[in-house]
């Protein structure tokens, strides 16, 4: 009887584990490779298009309508003074950037002056007192005639 001494024959395998090991690692190496080619595929072909821009007239008349709507929205009681001062402050940064491309919604008081951008800057650092300050004080009437000074004389 074999192993009667204590050791056994190798044990032969098939070569069925062997290859299906190799198609199995075959496969995973295709699925990767043709879900980057779809993927890129699909990435190339479908850039979005970028919206128009709107006319300078237009884009100004959408930022003086805010501006409206916000001293409404104060005059209301819908708006503390506090609020409508940042309101105003961020619509004047946004007006900047959809206008120019300029990033100002993002920028510092700093860096609006680094900028060049001398009207946003007044505008904004006249906000700041209000926006800050403990007791809500400041016109609201005064600070959306300023921010309709920028947006019209914007260039």
């Amino acid at each position: 009887m074999p192993g009667d001494n204590g050791y056994y024959a190798p044990v032969q395998y098939t070569l069925l584990w062997p290859v299906l090991g190799l198609v199995l690692i075959a496969l995973v190496i295709g699925w990767y490779v043709w879900i980057l080619a779809h993927v890129r595929r699909r990435a190339r072909g479908s850039a979005p298009r970028p919206a128009p821009q709107p006319s300078p007239t237009v884009l100004r008349d959408r930022y003086l309508a805010l501006i409206g709507e916000i001293e409404r929205d104060h005059g209301d009681g819908a708006l503390s003074t506090r609020r409508a001062h940042q309101r105003l402050g961020a619509i004047l940064r946004m007006y900047a950037h959809e206008s120019s491309g300029v990033r100002a919604q993002v920028m510092t008081l700093a860096d609006l002056d680094r900028a060049g951008l001398a009207p946003l800057s007044r505008a904004v650092s006249a906000y700041y007192p209000v926006e800050f300050r403990e007791a809500e004080t400041g016109s609201v009437a005064e600070a959306a005639t300023l921010a309709r000074q920028v947006v019209t004389t914007w260039s």
